[in-house]
C-alpha cells in the first residue's frame, strides 16, 4: 500500500504532462518552455553525480574502477558487463588484499583484471545485436522488467540504459525525446523512475505508461518484499493475514 500510494500520483501527473507534451508540444509557447527547462535538468544531473561522488568513490582504488567504468562505457560496451565488472574488481580487492599496497602479487592480479576488462571494448561491437528490434508494448514491459532489475546505485543509472538501447541501438526515441522524459522526471513530484512512465505514454500511449510503470517498479517490489523475510524482527518476515479476515 505504500508504494503504491508513492507511486501513483507521480504517475498521474507525469501521463497528464505526457498528453499535453504529445498533443502541444510543437507549439512555440511549449517550445520555449522546454528549451528552458533542459539546462535546467542537467545541472541537476550534475549536481546529483557530483553529491554520489562523495559517497561513492571513498578511495583512489574505487576512483579508479569509476574512470574504467566511465571509459567502458563511453567505449560501447555493454553497460551490465560494466556494472559486473566492477563490481567483481572491488570485491577480489577487498577479499584478496585489503590493503593492496602490502599485497603486490594480488594487485598485480587485480591490475592484470582491469586490463581484462579493458581490452573487452575491442568486443563492443559484439554485445548488441546489429538487428533493431521491432517495438511491441511486451517488448517495452520486458525490457523495463530487465531495467529495473539492474538499476544499482542510482535512478540516474536508467539513463544509460535508455540512451543506449531506446535511442541509440533500437531508435524508439530520438535524444530530444528522451531528454525531455528525463526533464518531466525530474521536475515533477515521485521517483525520477516515473521518467518511464512518460516514455511509455510516448510509445503506447496510457497503455504504454502503465506497462513501463509497472514493469520498472515491479523488480524492487519483489526485492524487498523477498530480502524483508530475512531480516529478523522485521514487520515482513512473517506474511500478514488477508484483509478480508481482519
Amino acid at each position: 500500500m505504500a508504494g503504491v500510494c508513492f507511486i501513483v500520483p507521480a504517475t498521474l501527473i507525469v501521463m497528464a504532462i505526457a498528453w499535453a507534451y504529445q498533443n502541444f508540444g510543437q507549439l512555440p509557447q511549449a517550445g520555449s518552455i522546454l528549451y528552458g527547462v533542459k539546462p535546467v535538468v542537467l545541472a541537476i544531473i550534475i549536481q546529483a553525480l557530483w553529491g554520489l561522488r562523495r559517497t561513492a568513490v571513498k578511495n583512489p582504488f574505487l576512483g579508479g574502477i569509476a574512470l574504467l567504468a566511465a571509459a567502458l562505457n563511453f567505449g560501447g560496451l555493454n553497460e551490465l558487463l560494466v556494472l559486473l565488472g566492477g563490481g567483481v574488481l572491488a570485491a577480489l580487492r577487498r577479499t584478496l588484499a585489503p590493503d593492496w599496497r602490502e599485497h603486490l602479487r594480488a594487485s598485480a592480479v587485480l591490475l592484470l583484471l582491469a586490463g581484462i576488462f579493458l581490452g573487452l571494448i575491442l568486443l563492443a561491437p559484439y554485445w548488441r545485436s546489429a538487428a533493431i528490434l521491432e517495438f511491441s508494448l511486451g517488448a517495452l514491459f520486458l525490457y523495463f522488467i530487465k531495467v529495473g532489475s539492474v538499476l544499482y546505485g542510482s535512478g540516474y543509472v536508467l539513463l544509460a540504459f535508455l540512451q543506449a538501447d531506446l535511442v541509440g541501438h533500437w531508435h524508439w526515441l530520438t535524444s530530444g525525446q528522451l531528454l525531455n522524459a528525463t526533464a518531466v522526471g525530474q521536475l515533477t513530484p515521485g521517483p525520477v523512475f516515473t521518467t518511464a512512465t512518460f516514455i511509455g505514454y510516448l510509445l503506447g500511449g496510457v497503455r504504454g505508461g502503465l506497462m513501463t510503470t509497472a514493469g520498472i517498479f515491479l523488480p524492487s517490489f519483489f526485492f524487498v518484499a523477498v530480502s524483508g523475510l530475512s531480516f529478523p524482527g522485521c514487520a515482513a518476515a512473517k506474511w500478514p493475514e488477508p484483509f478480508w479476515t481482519a
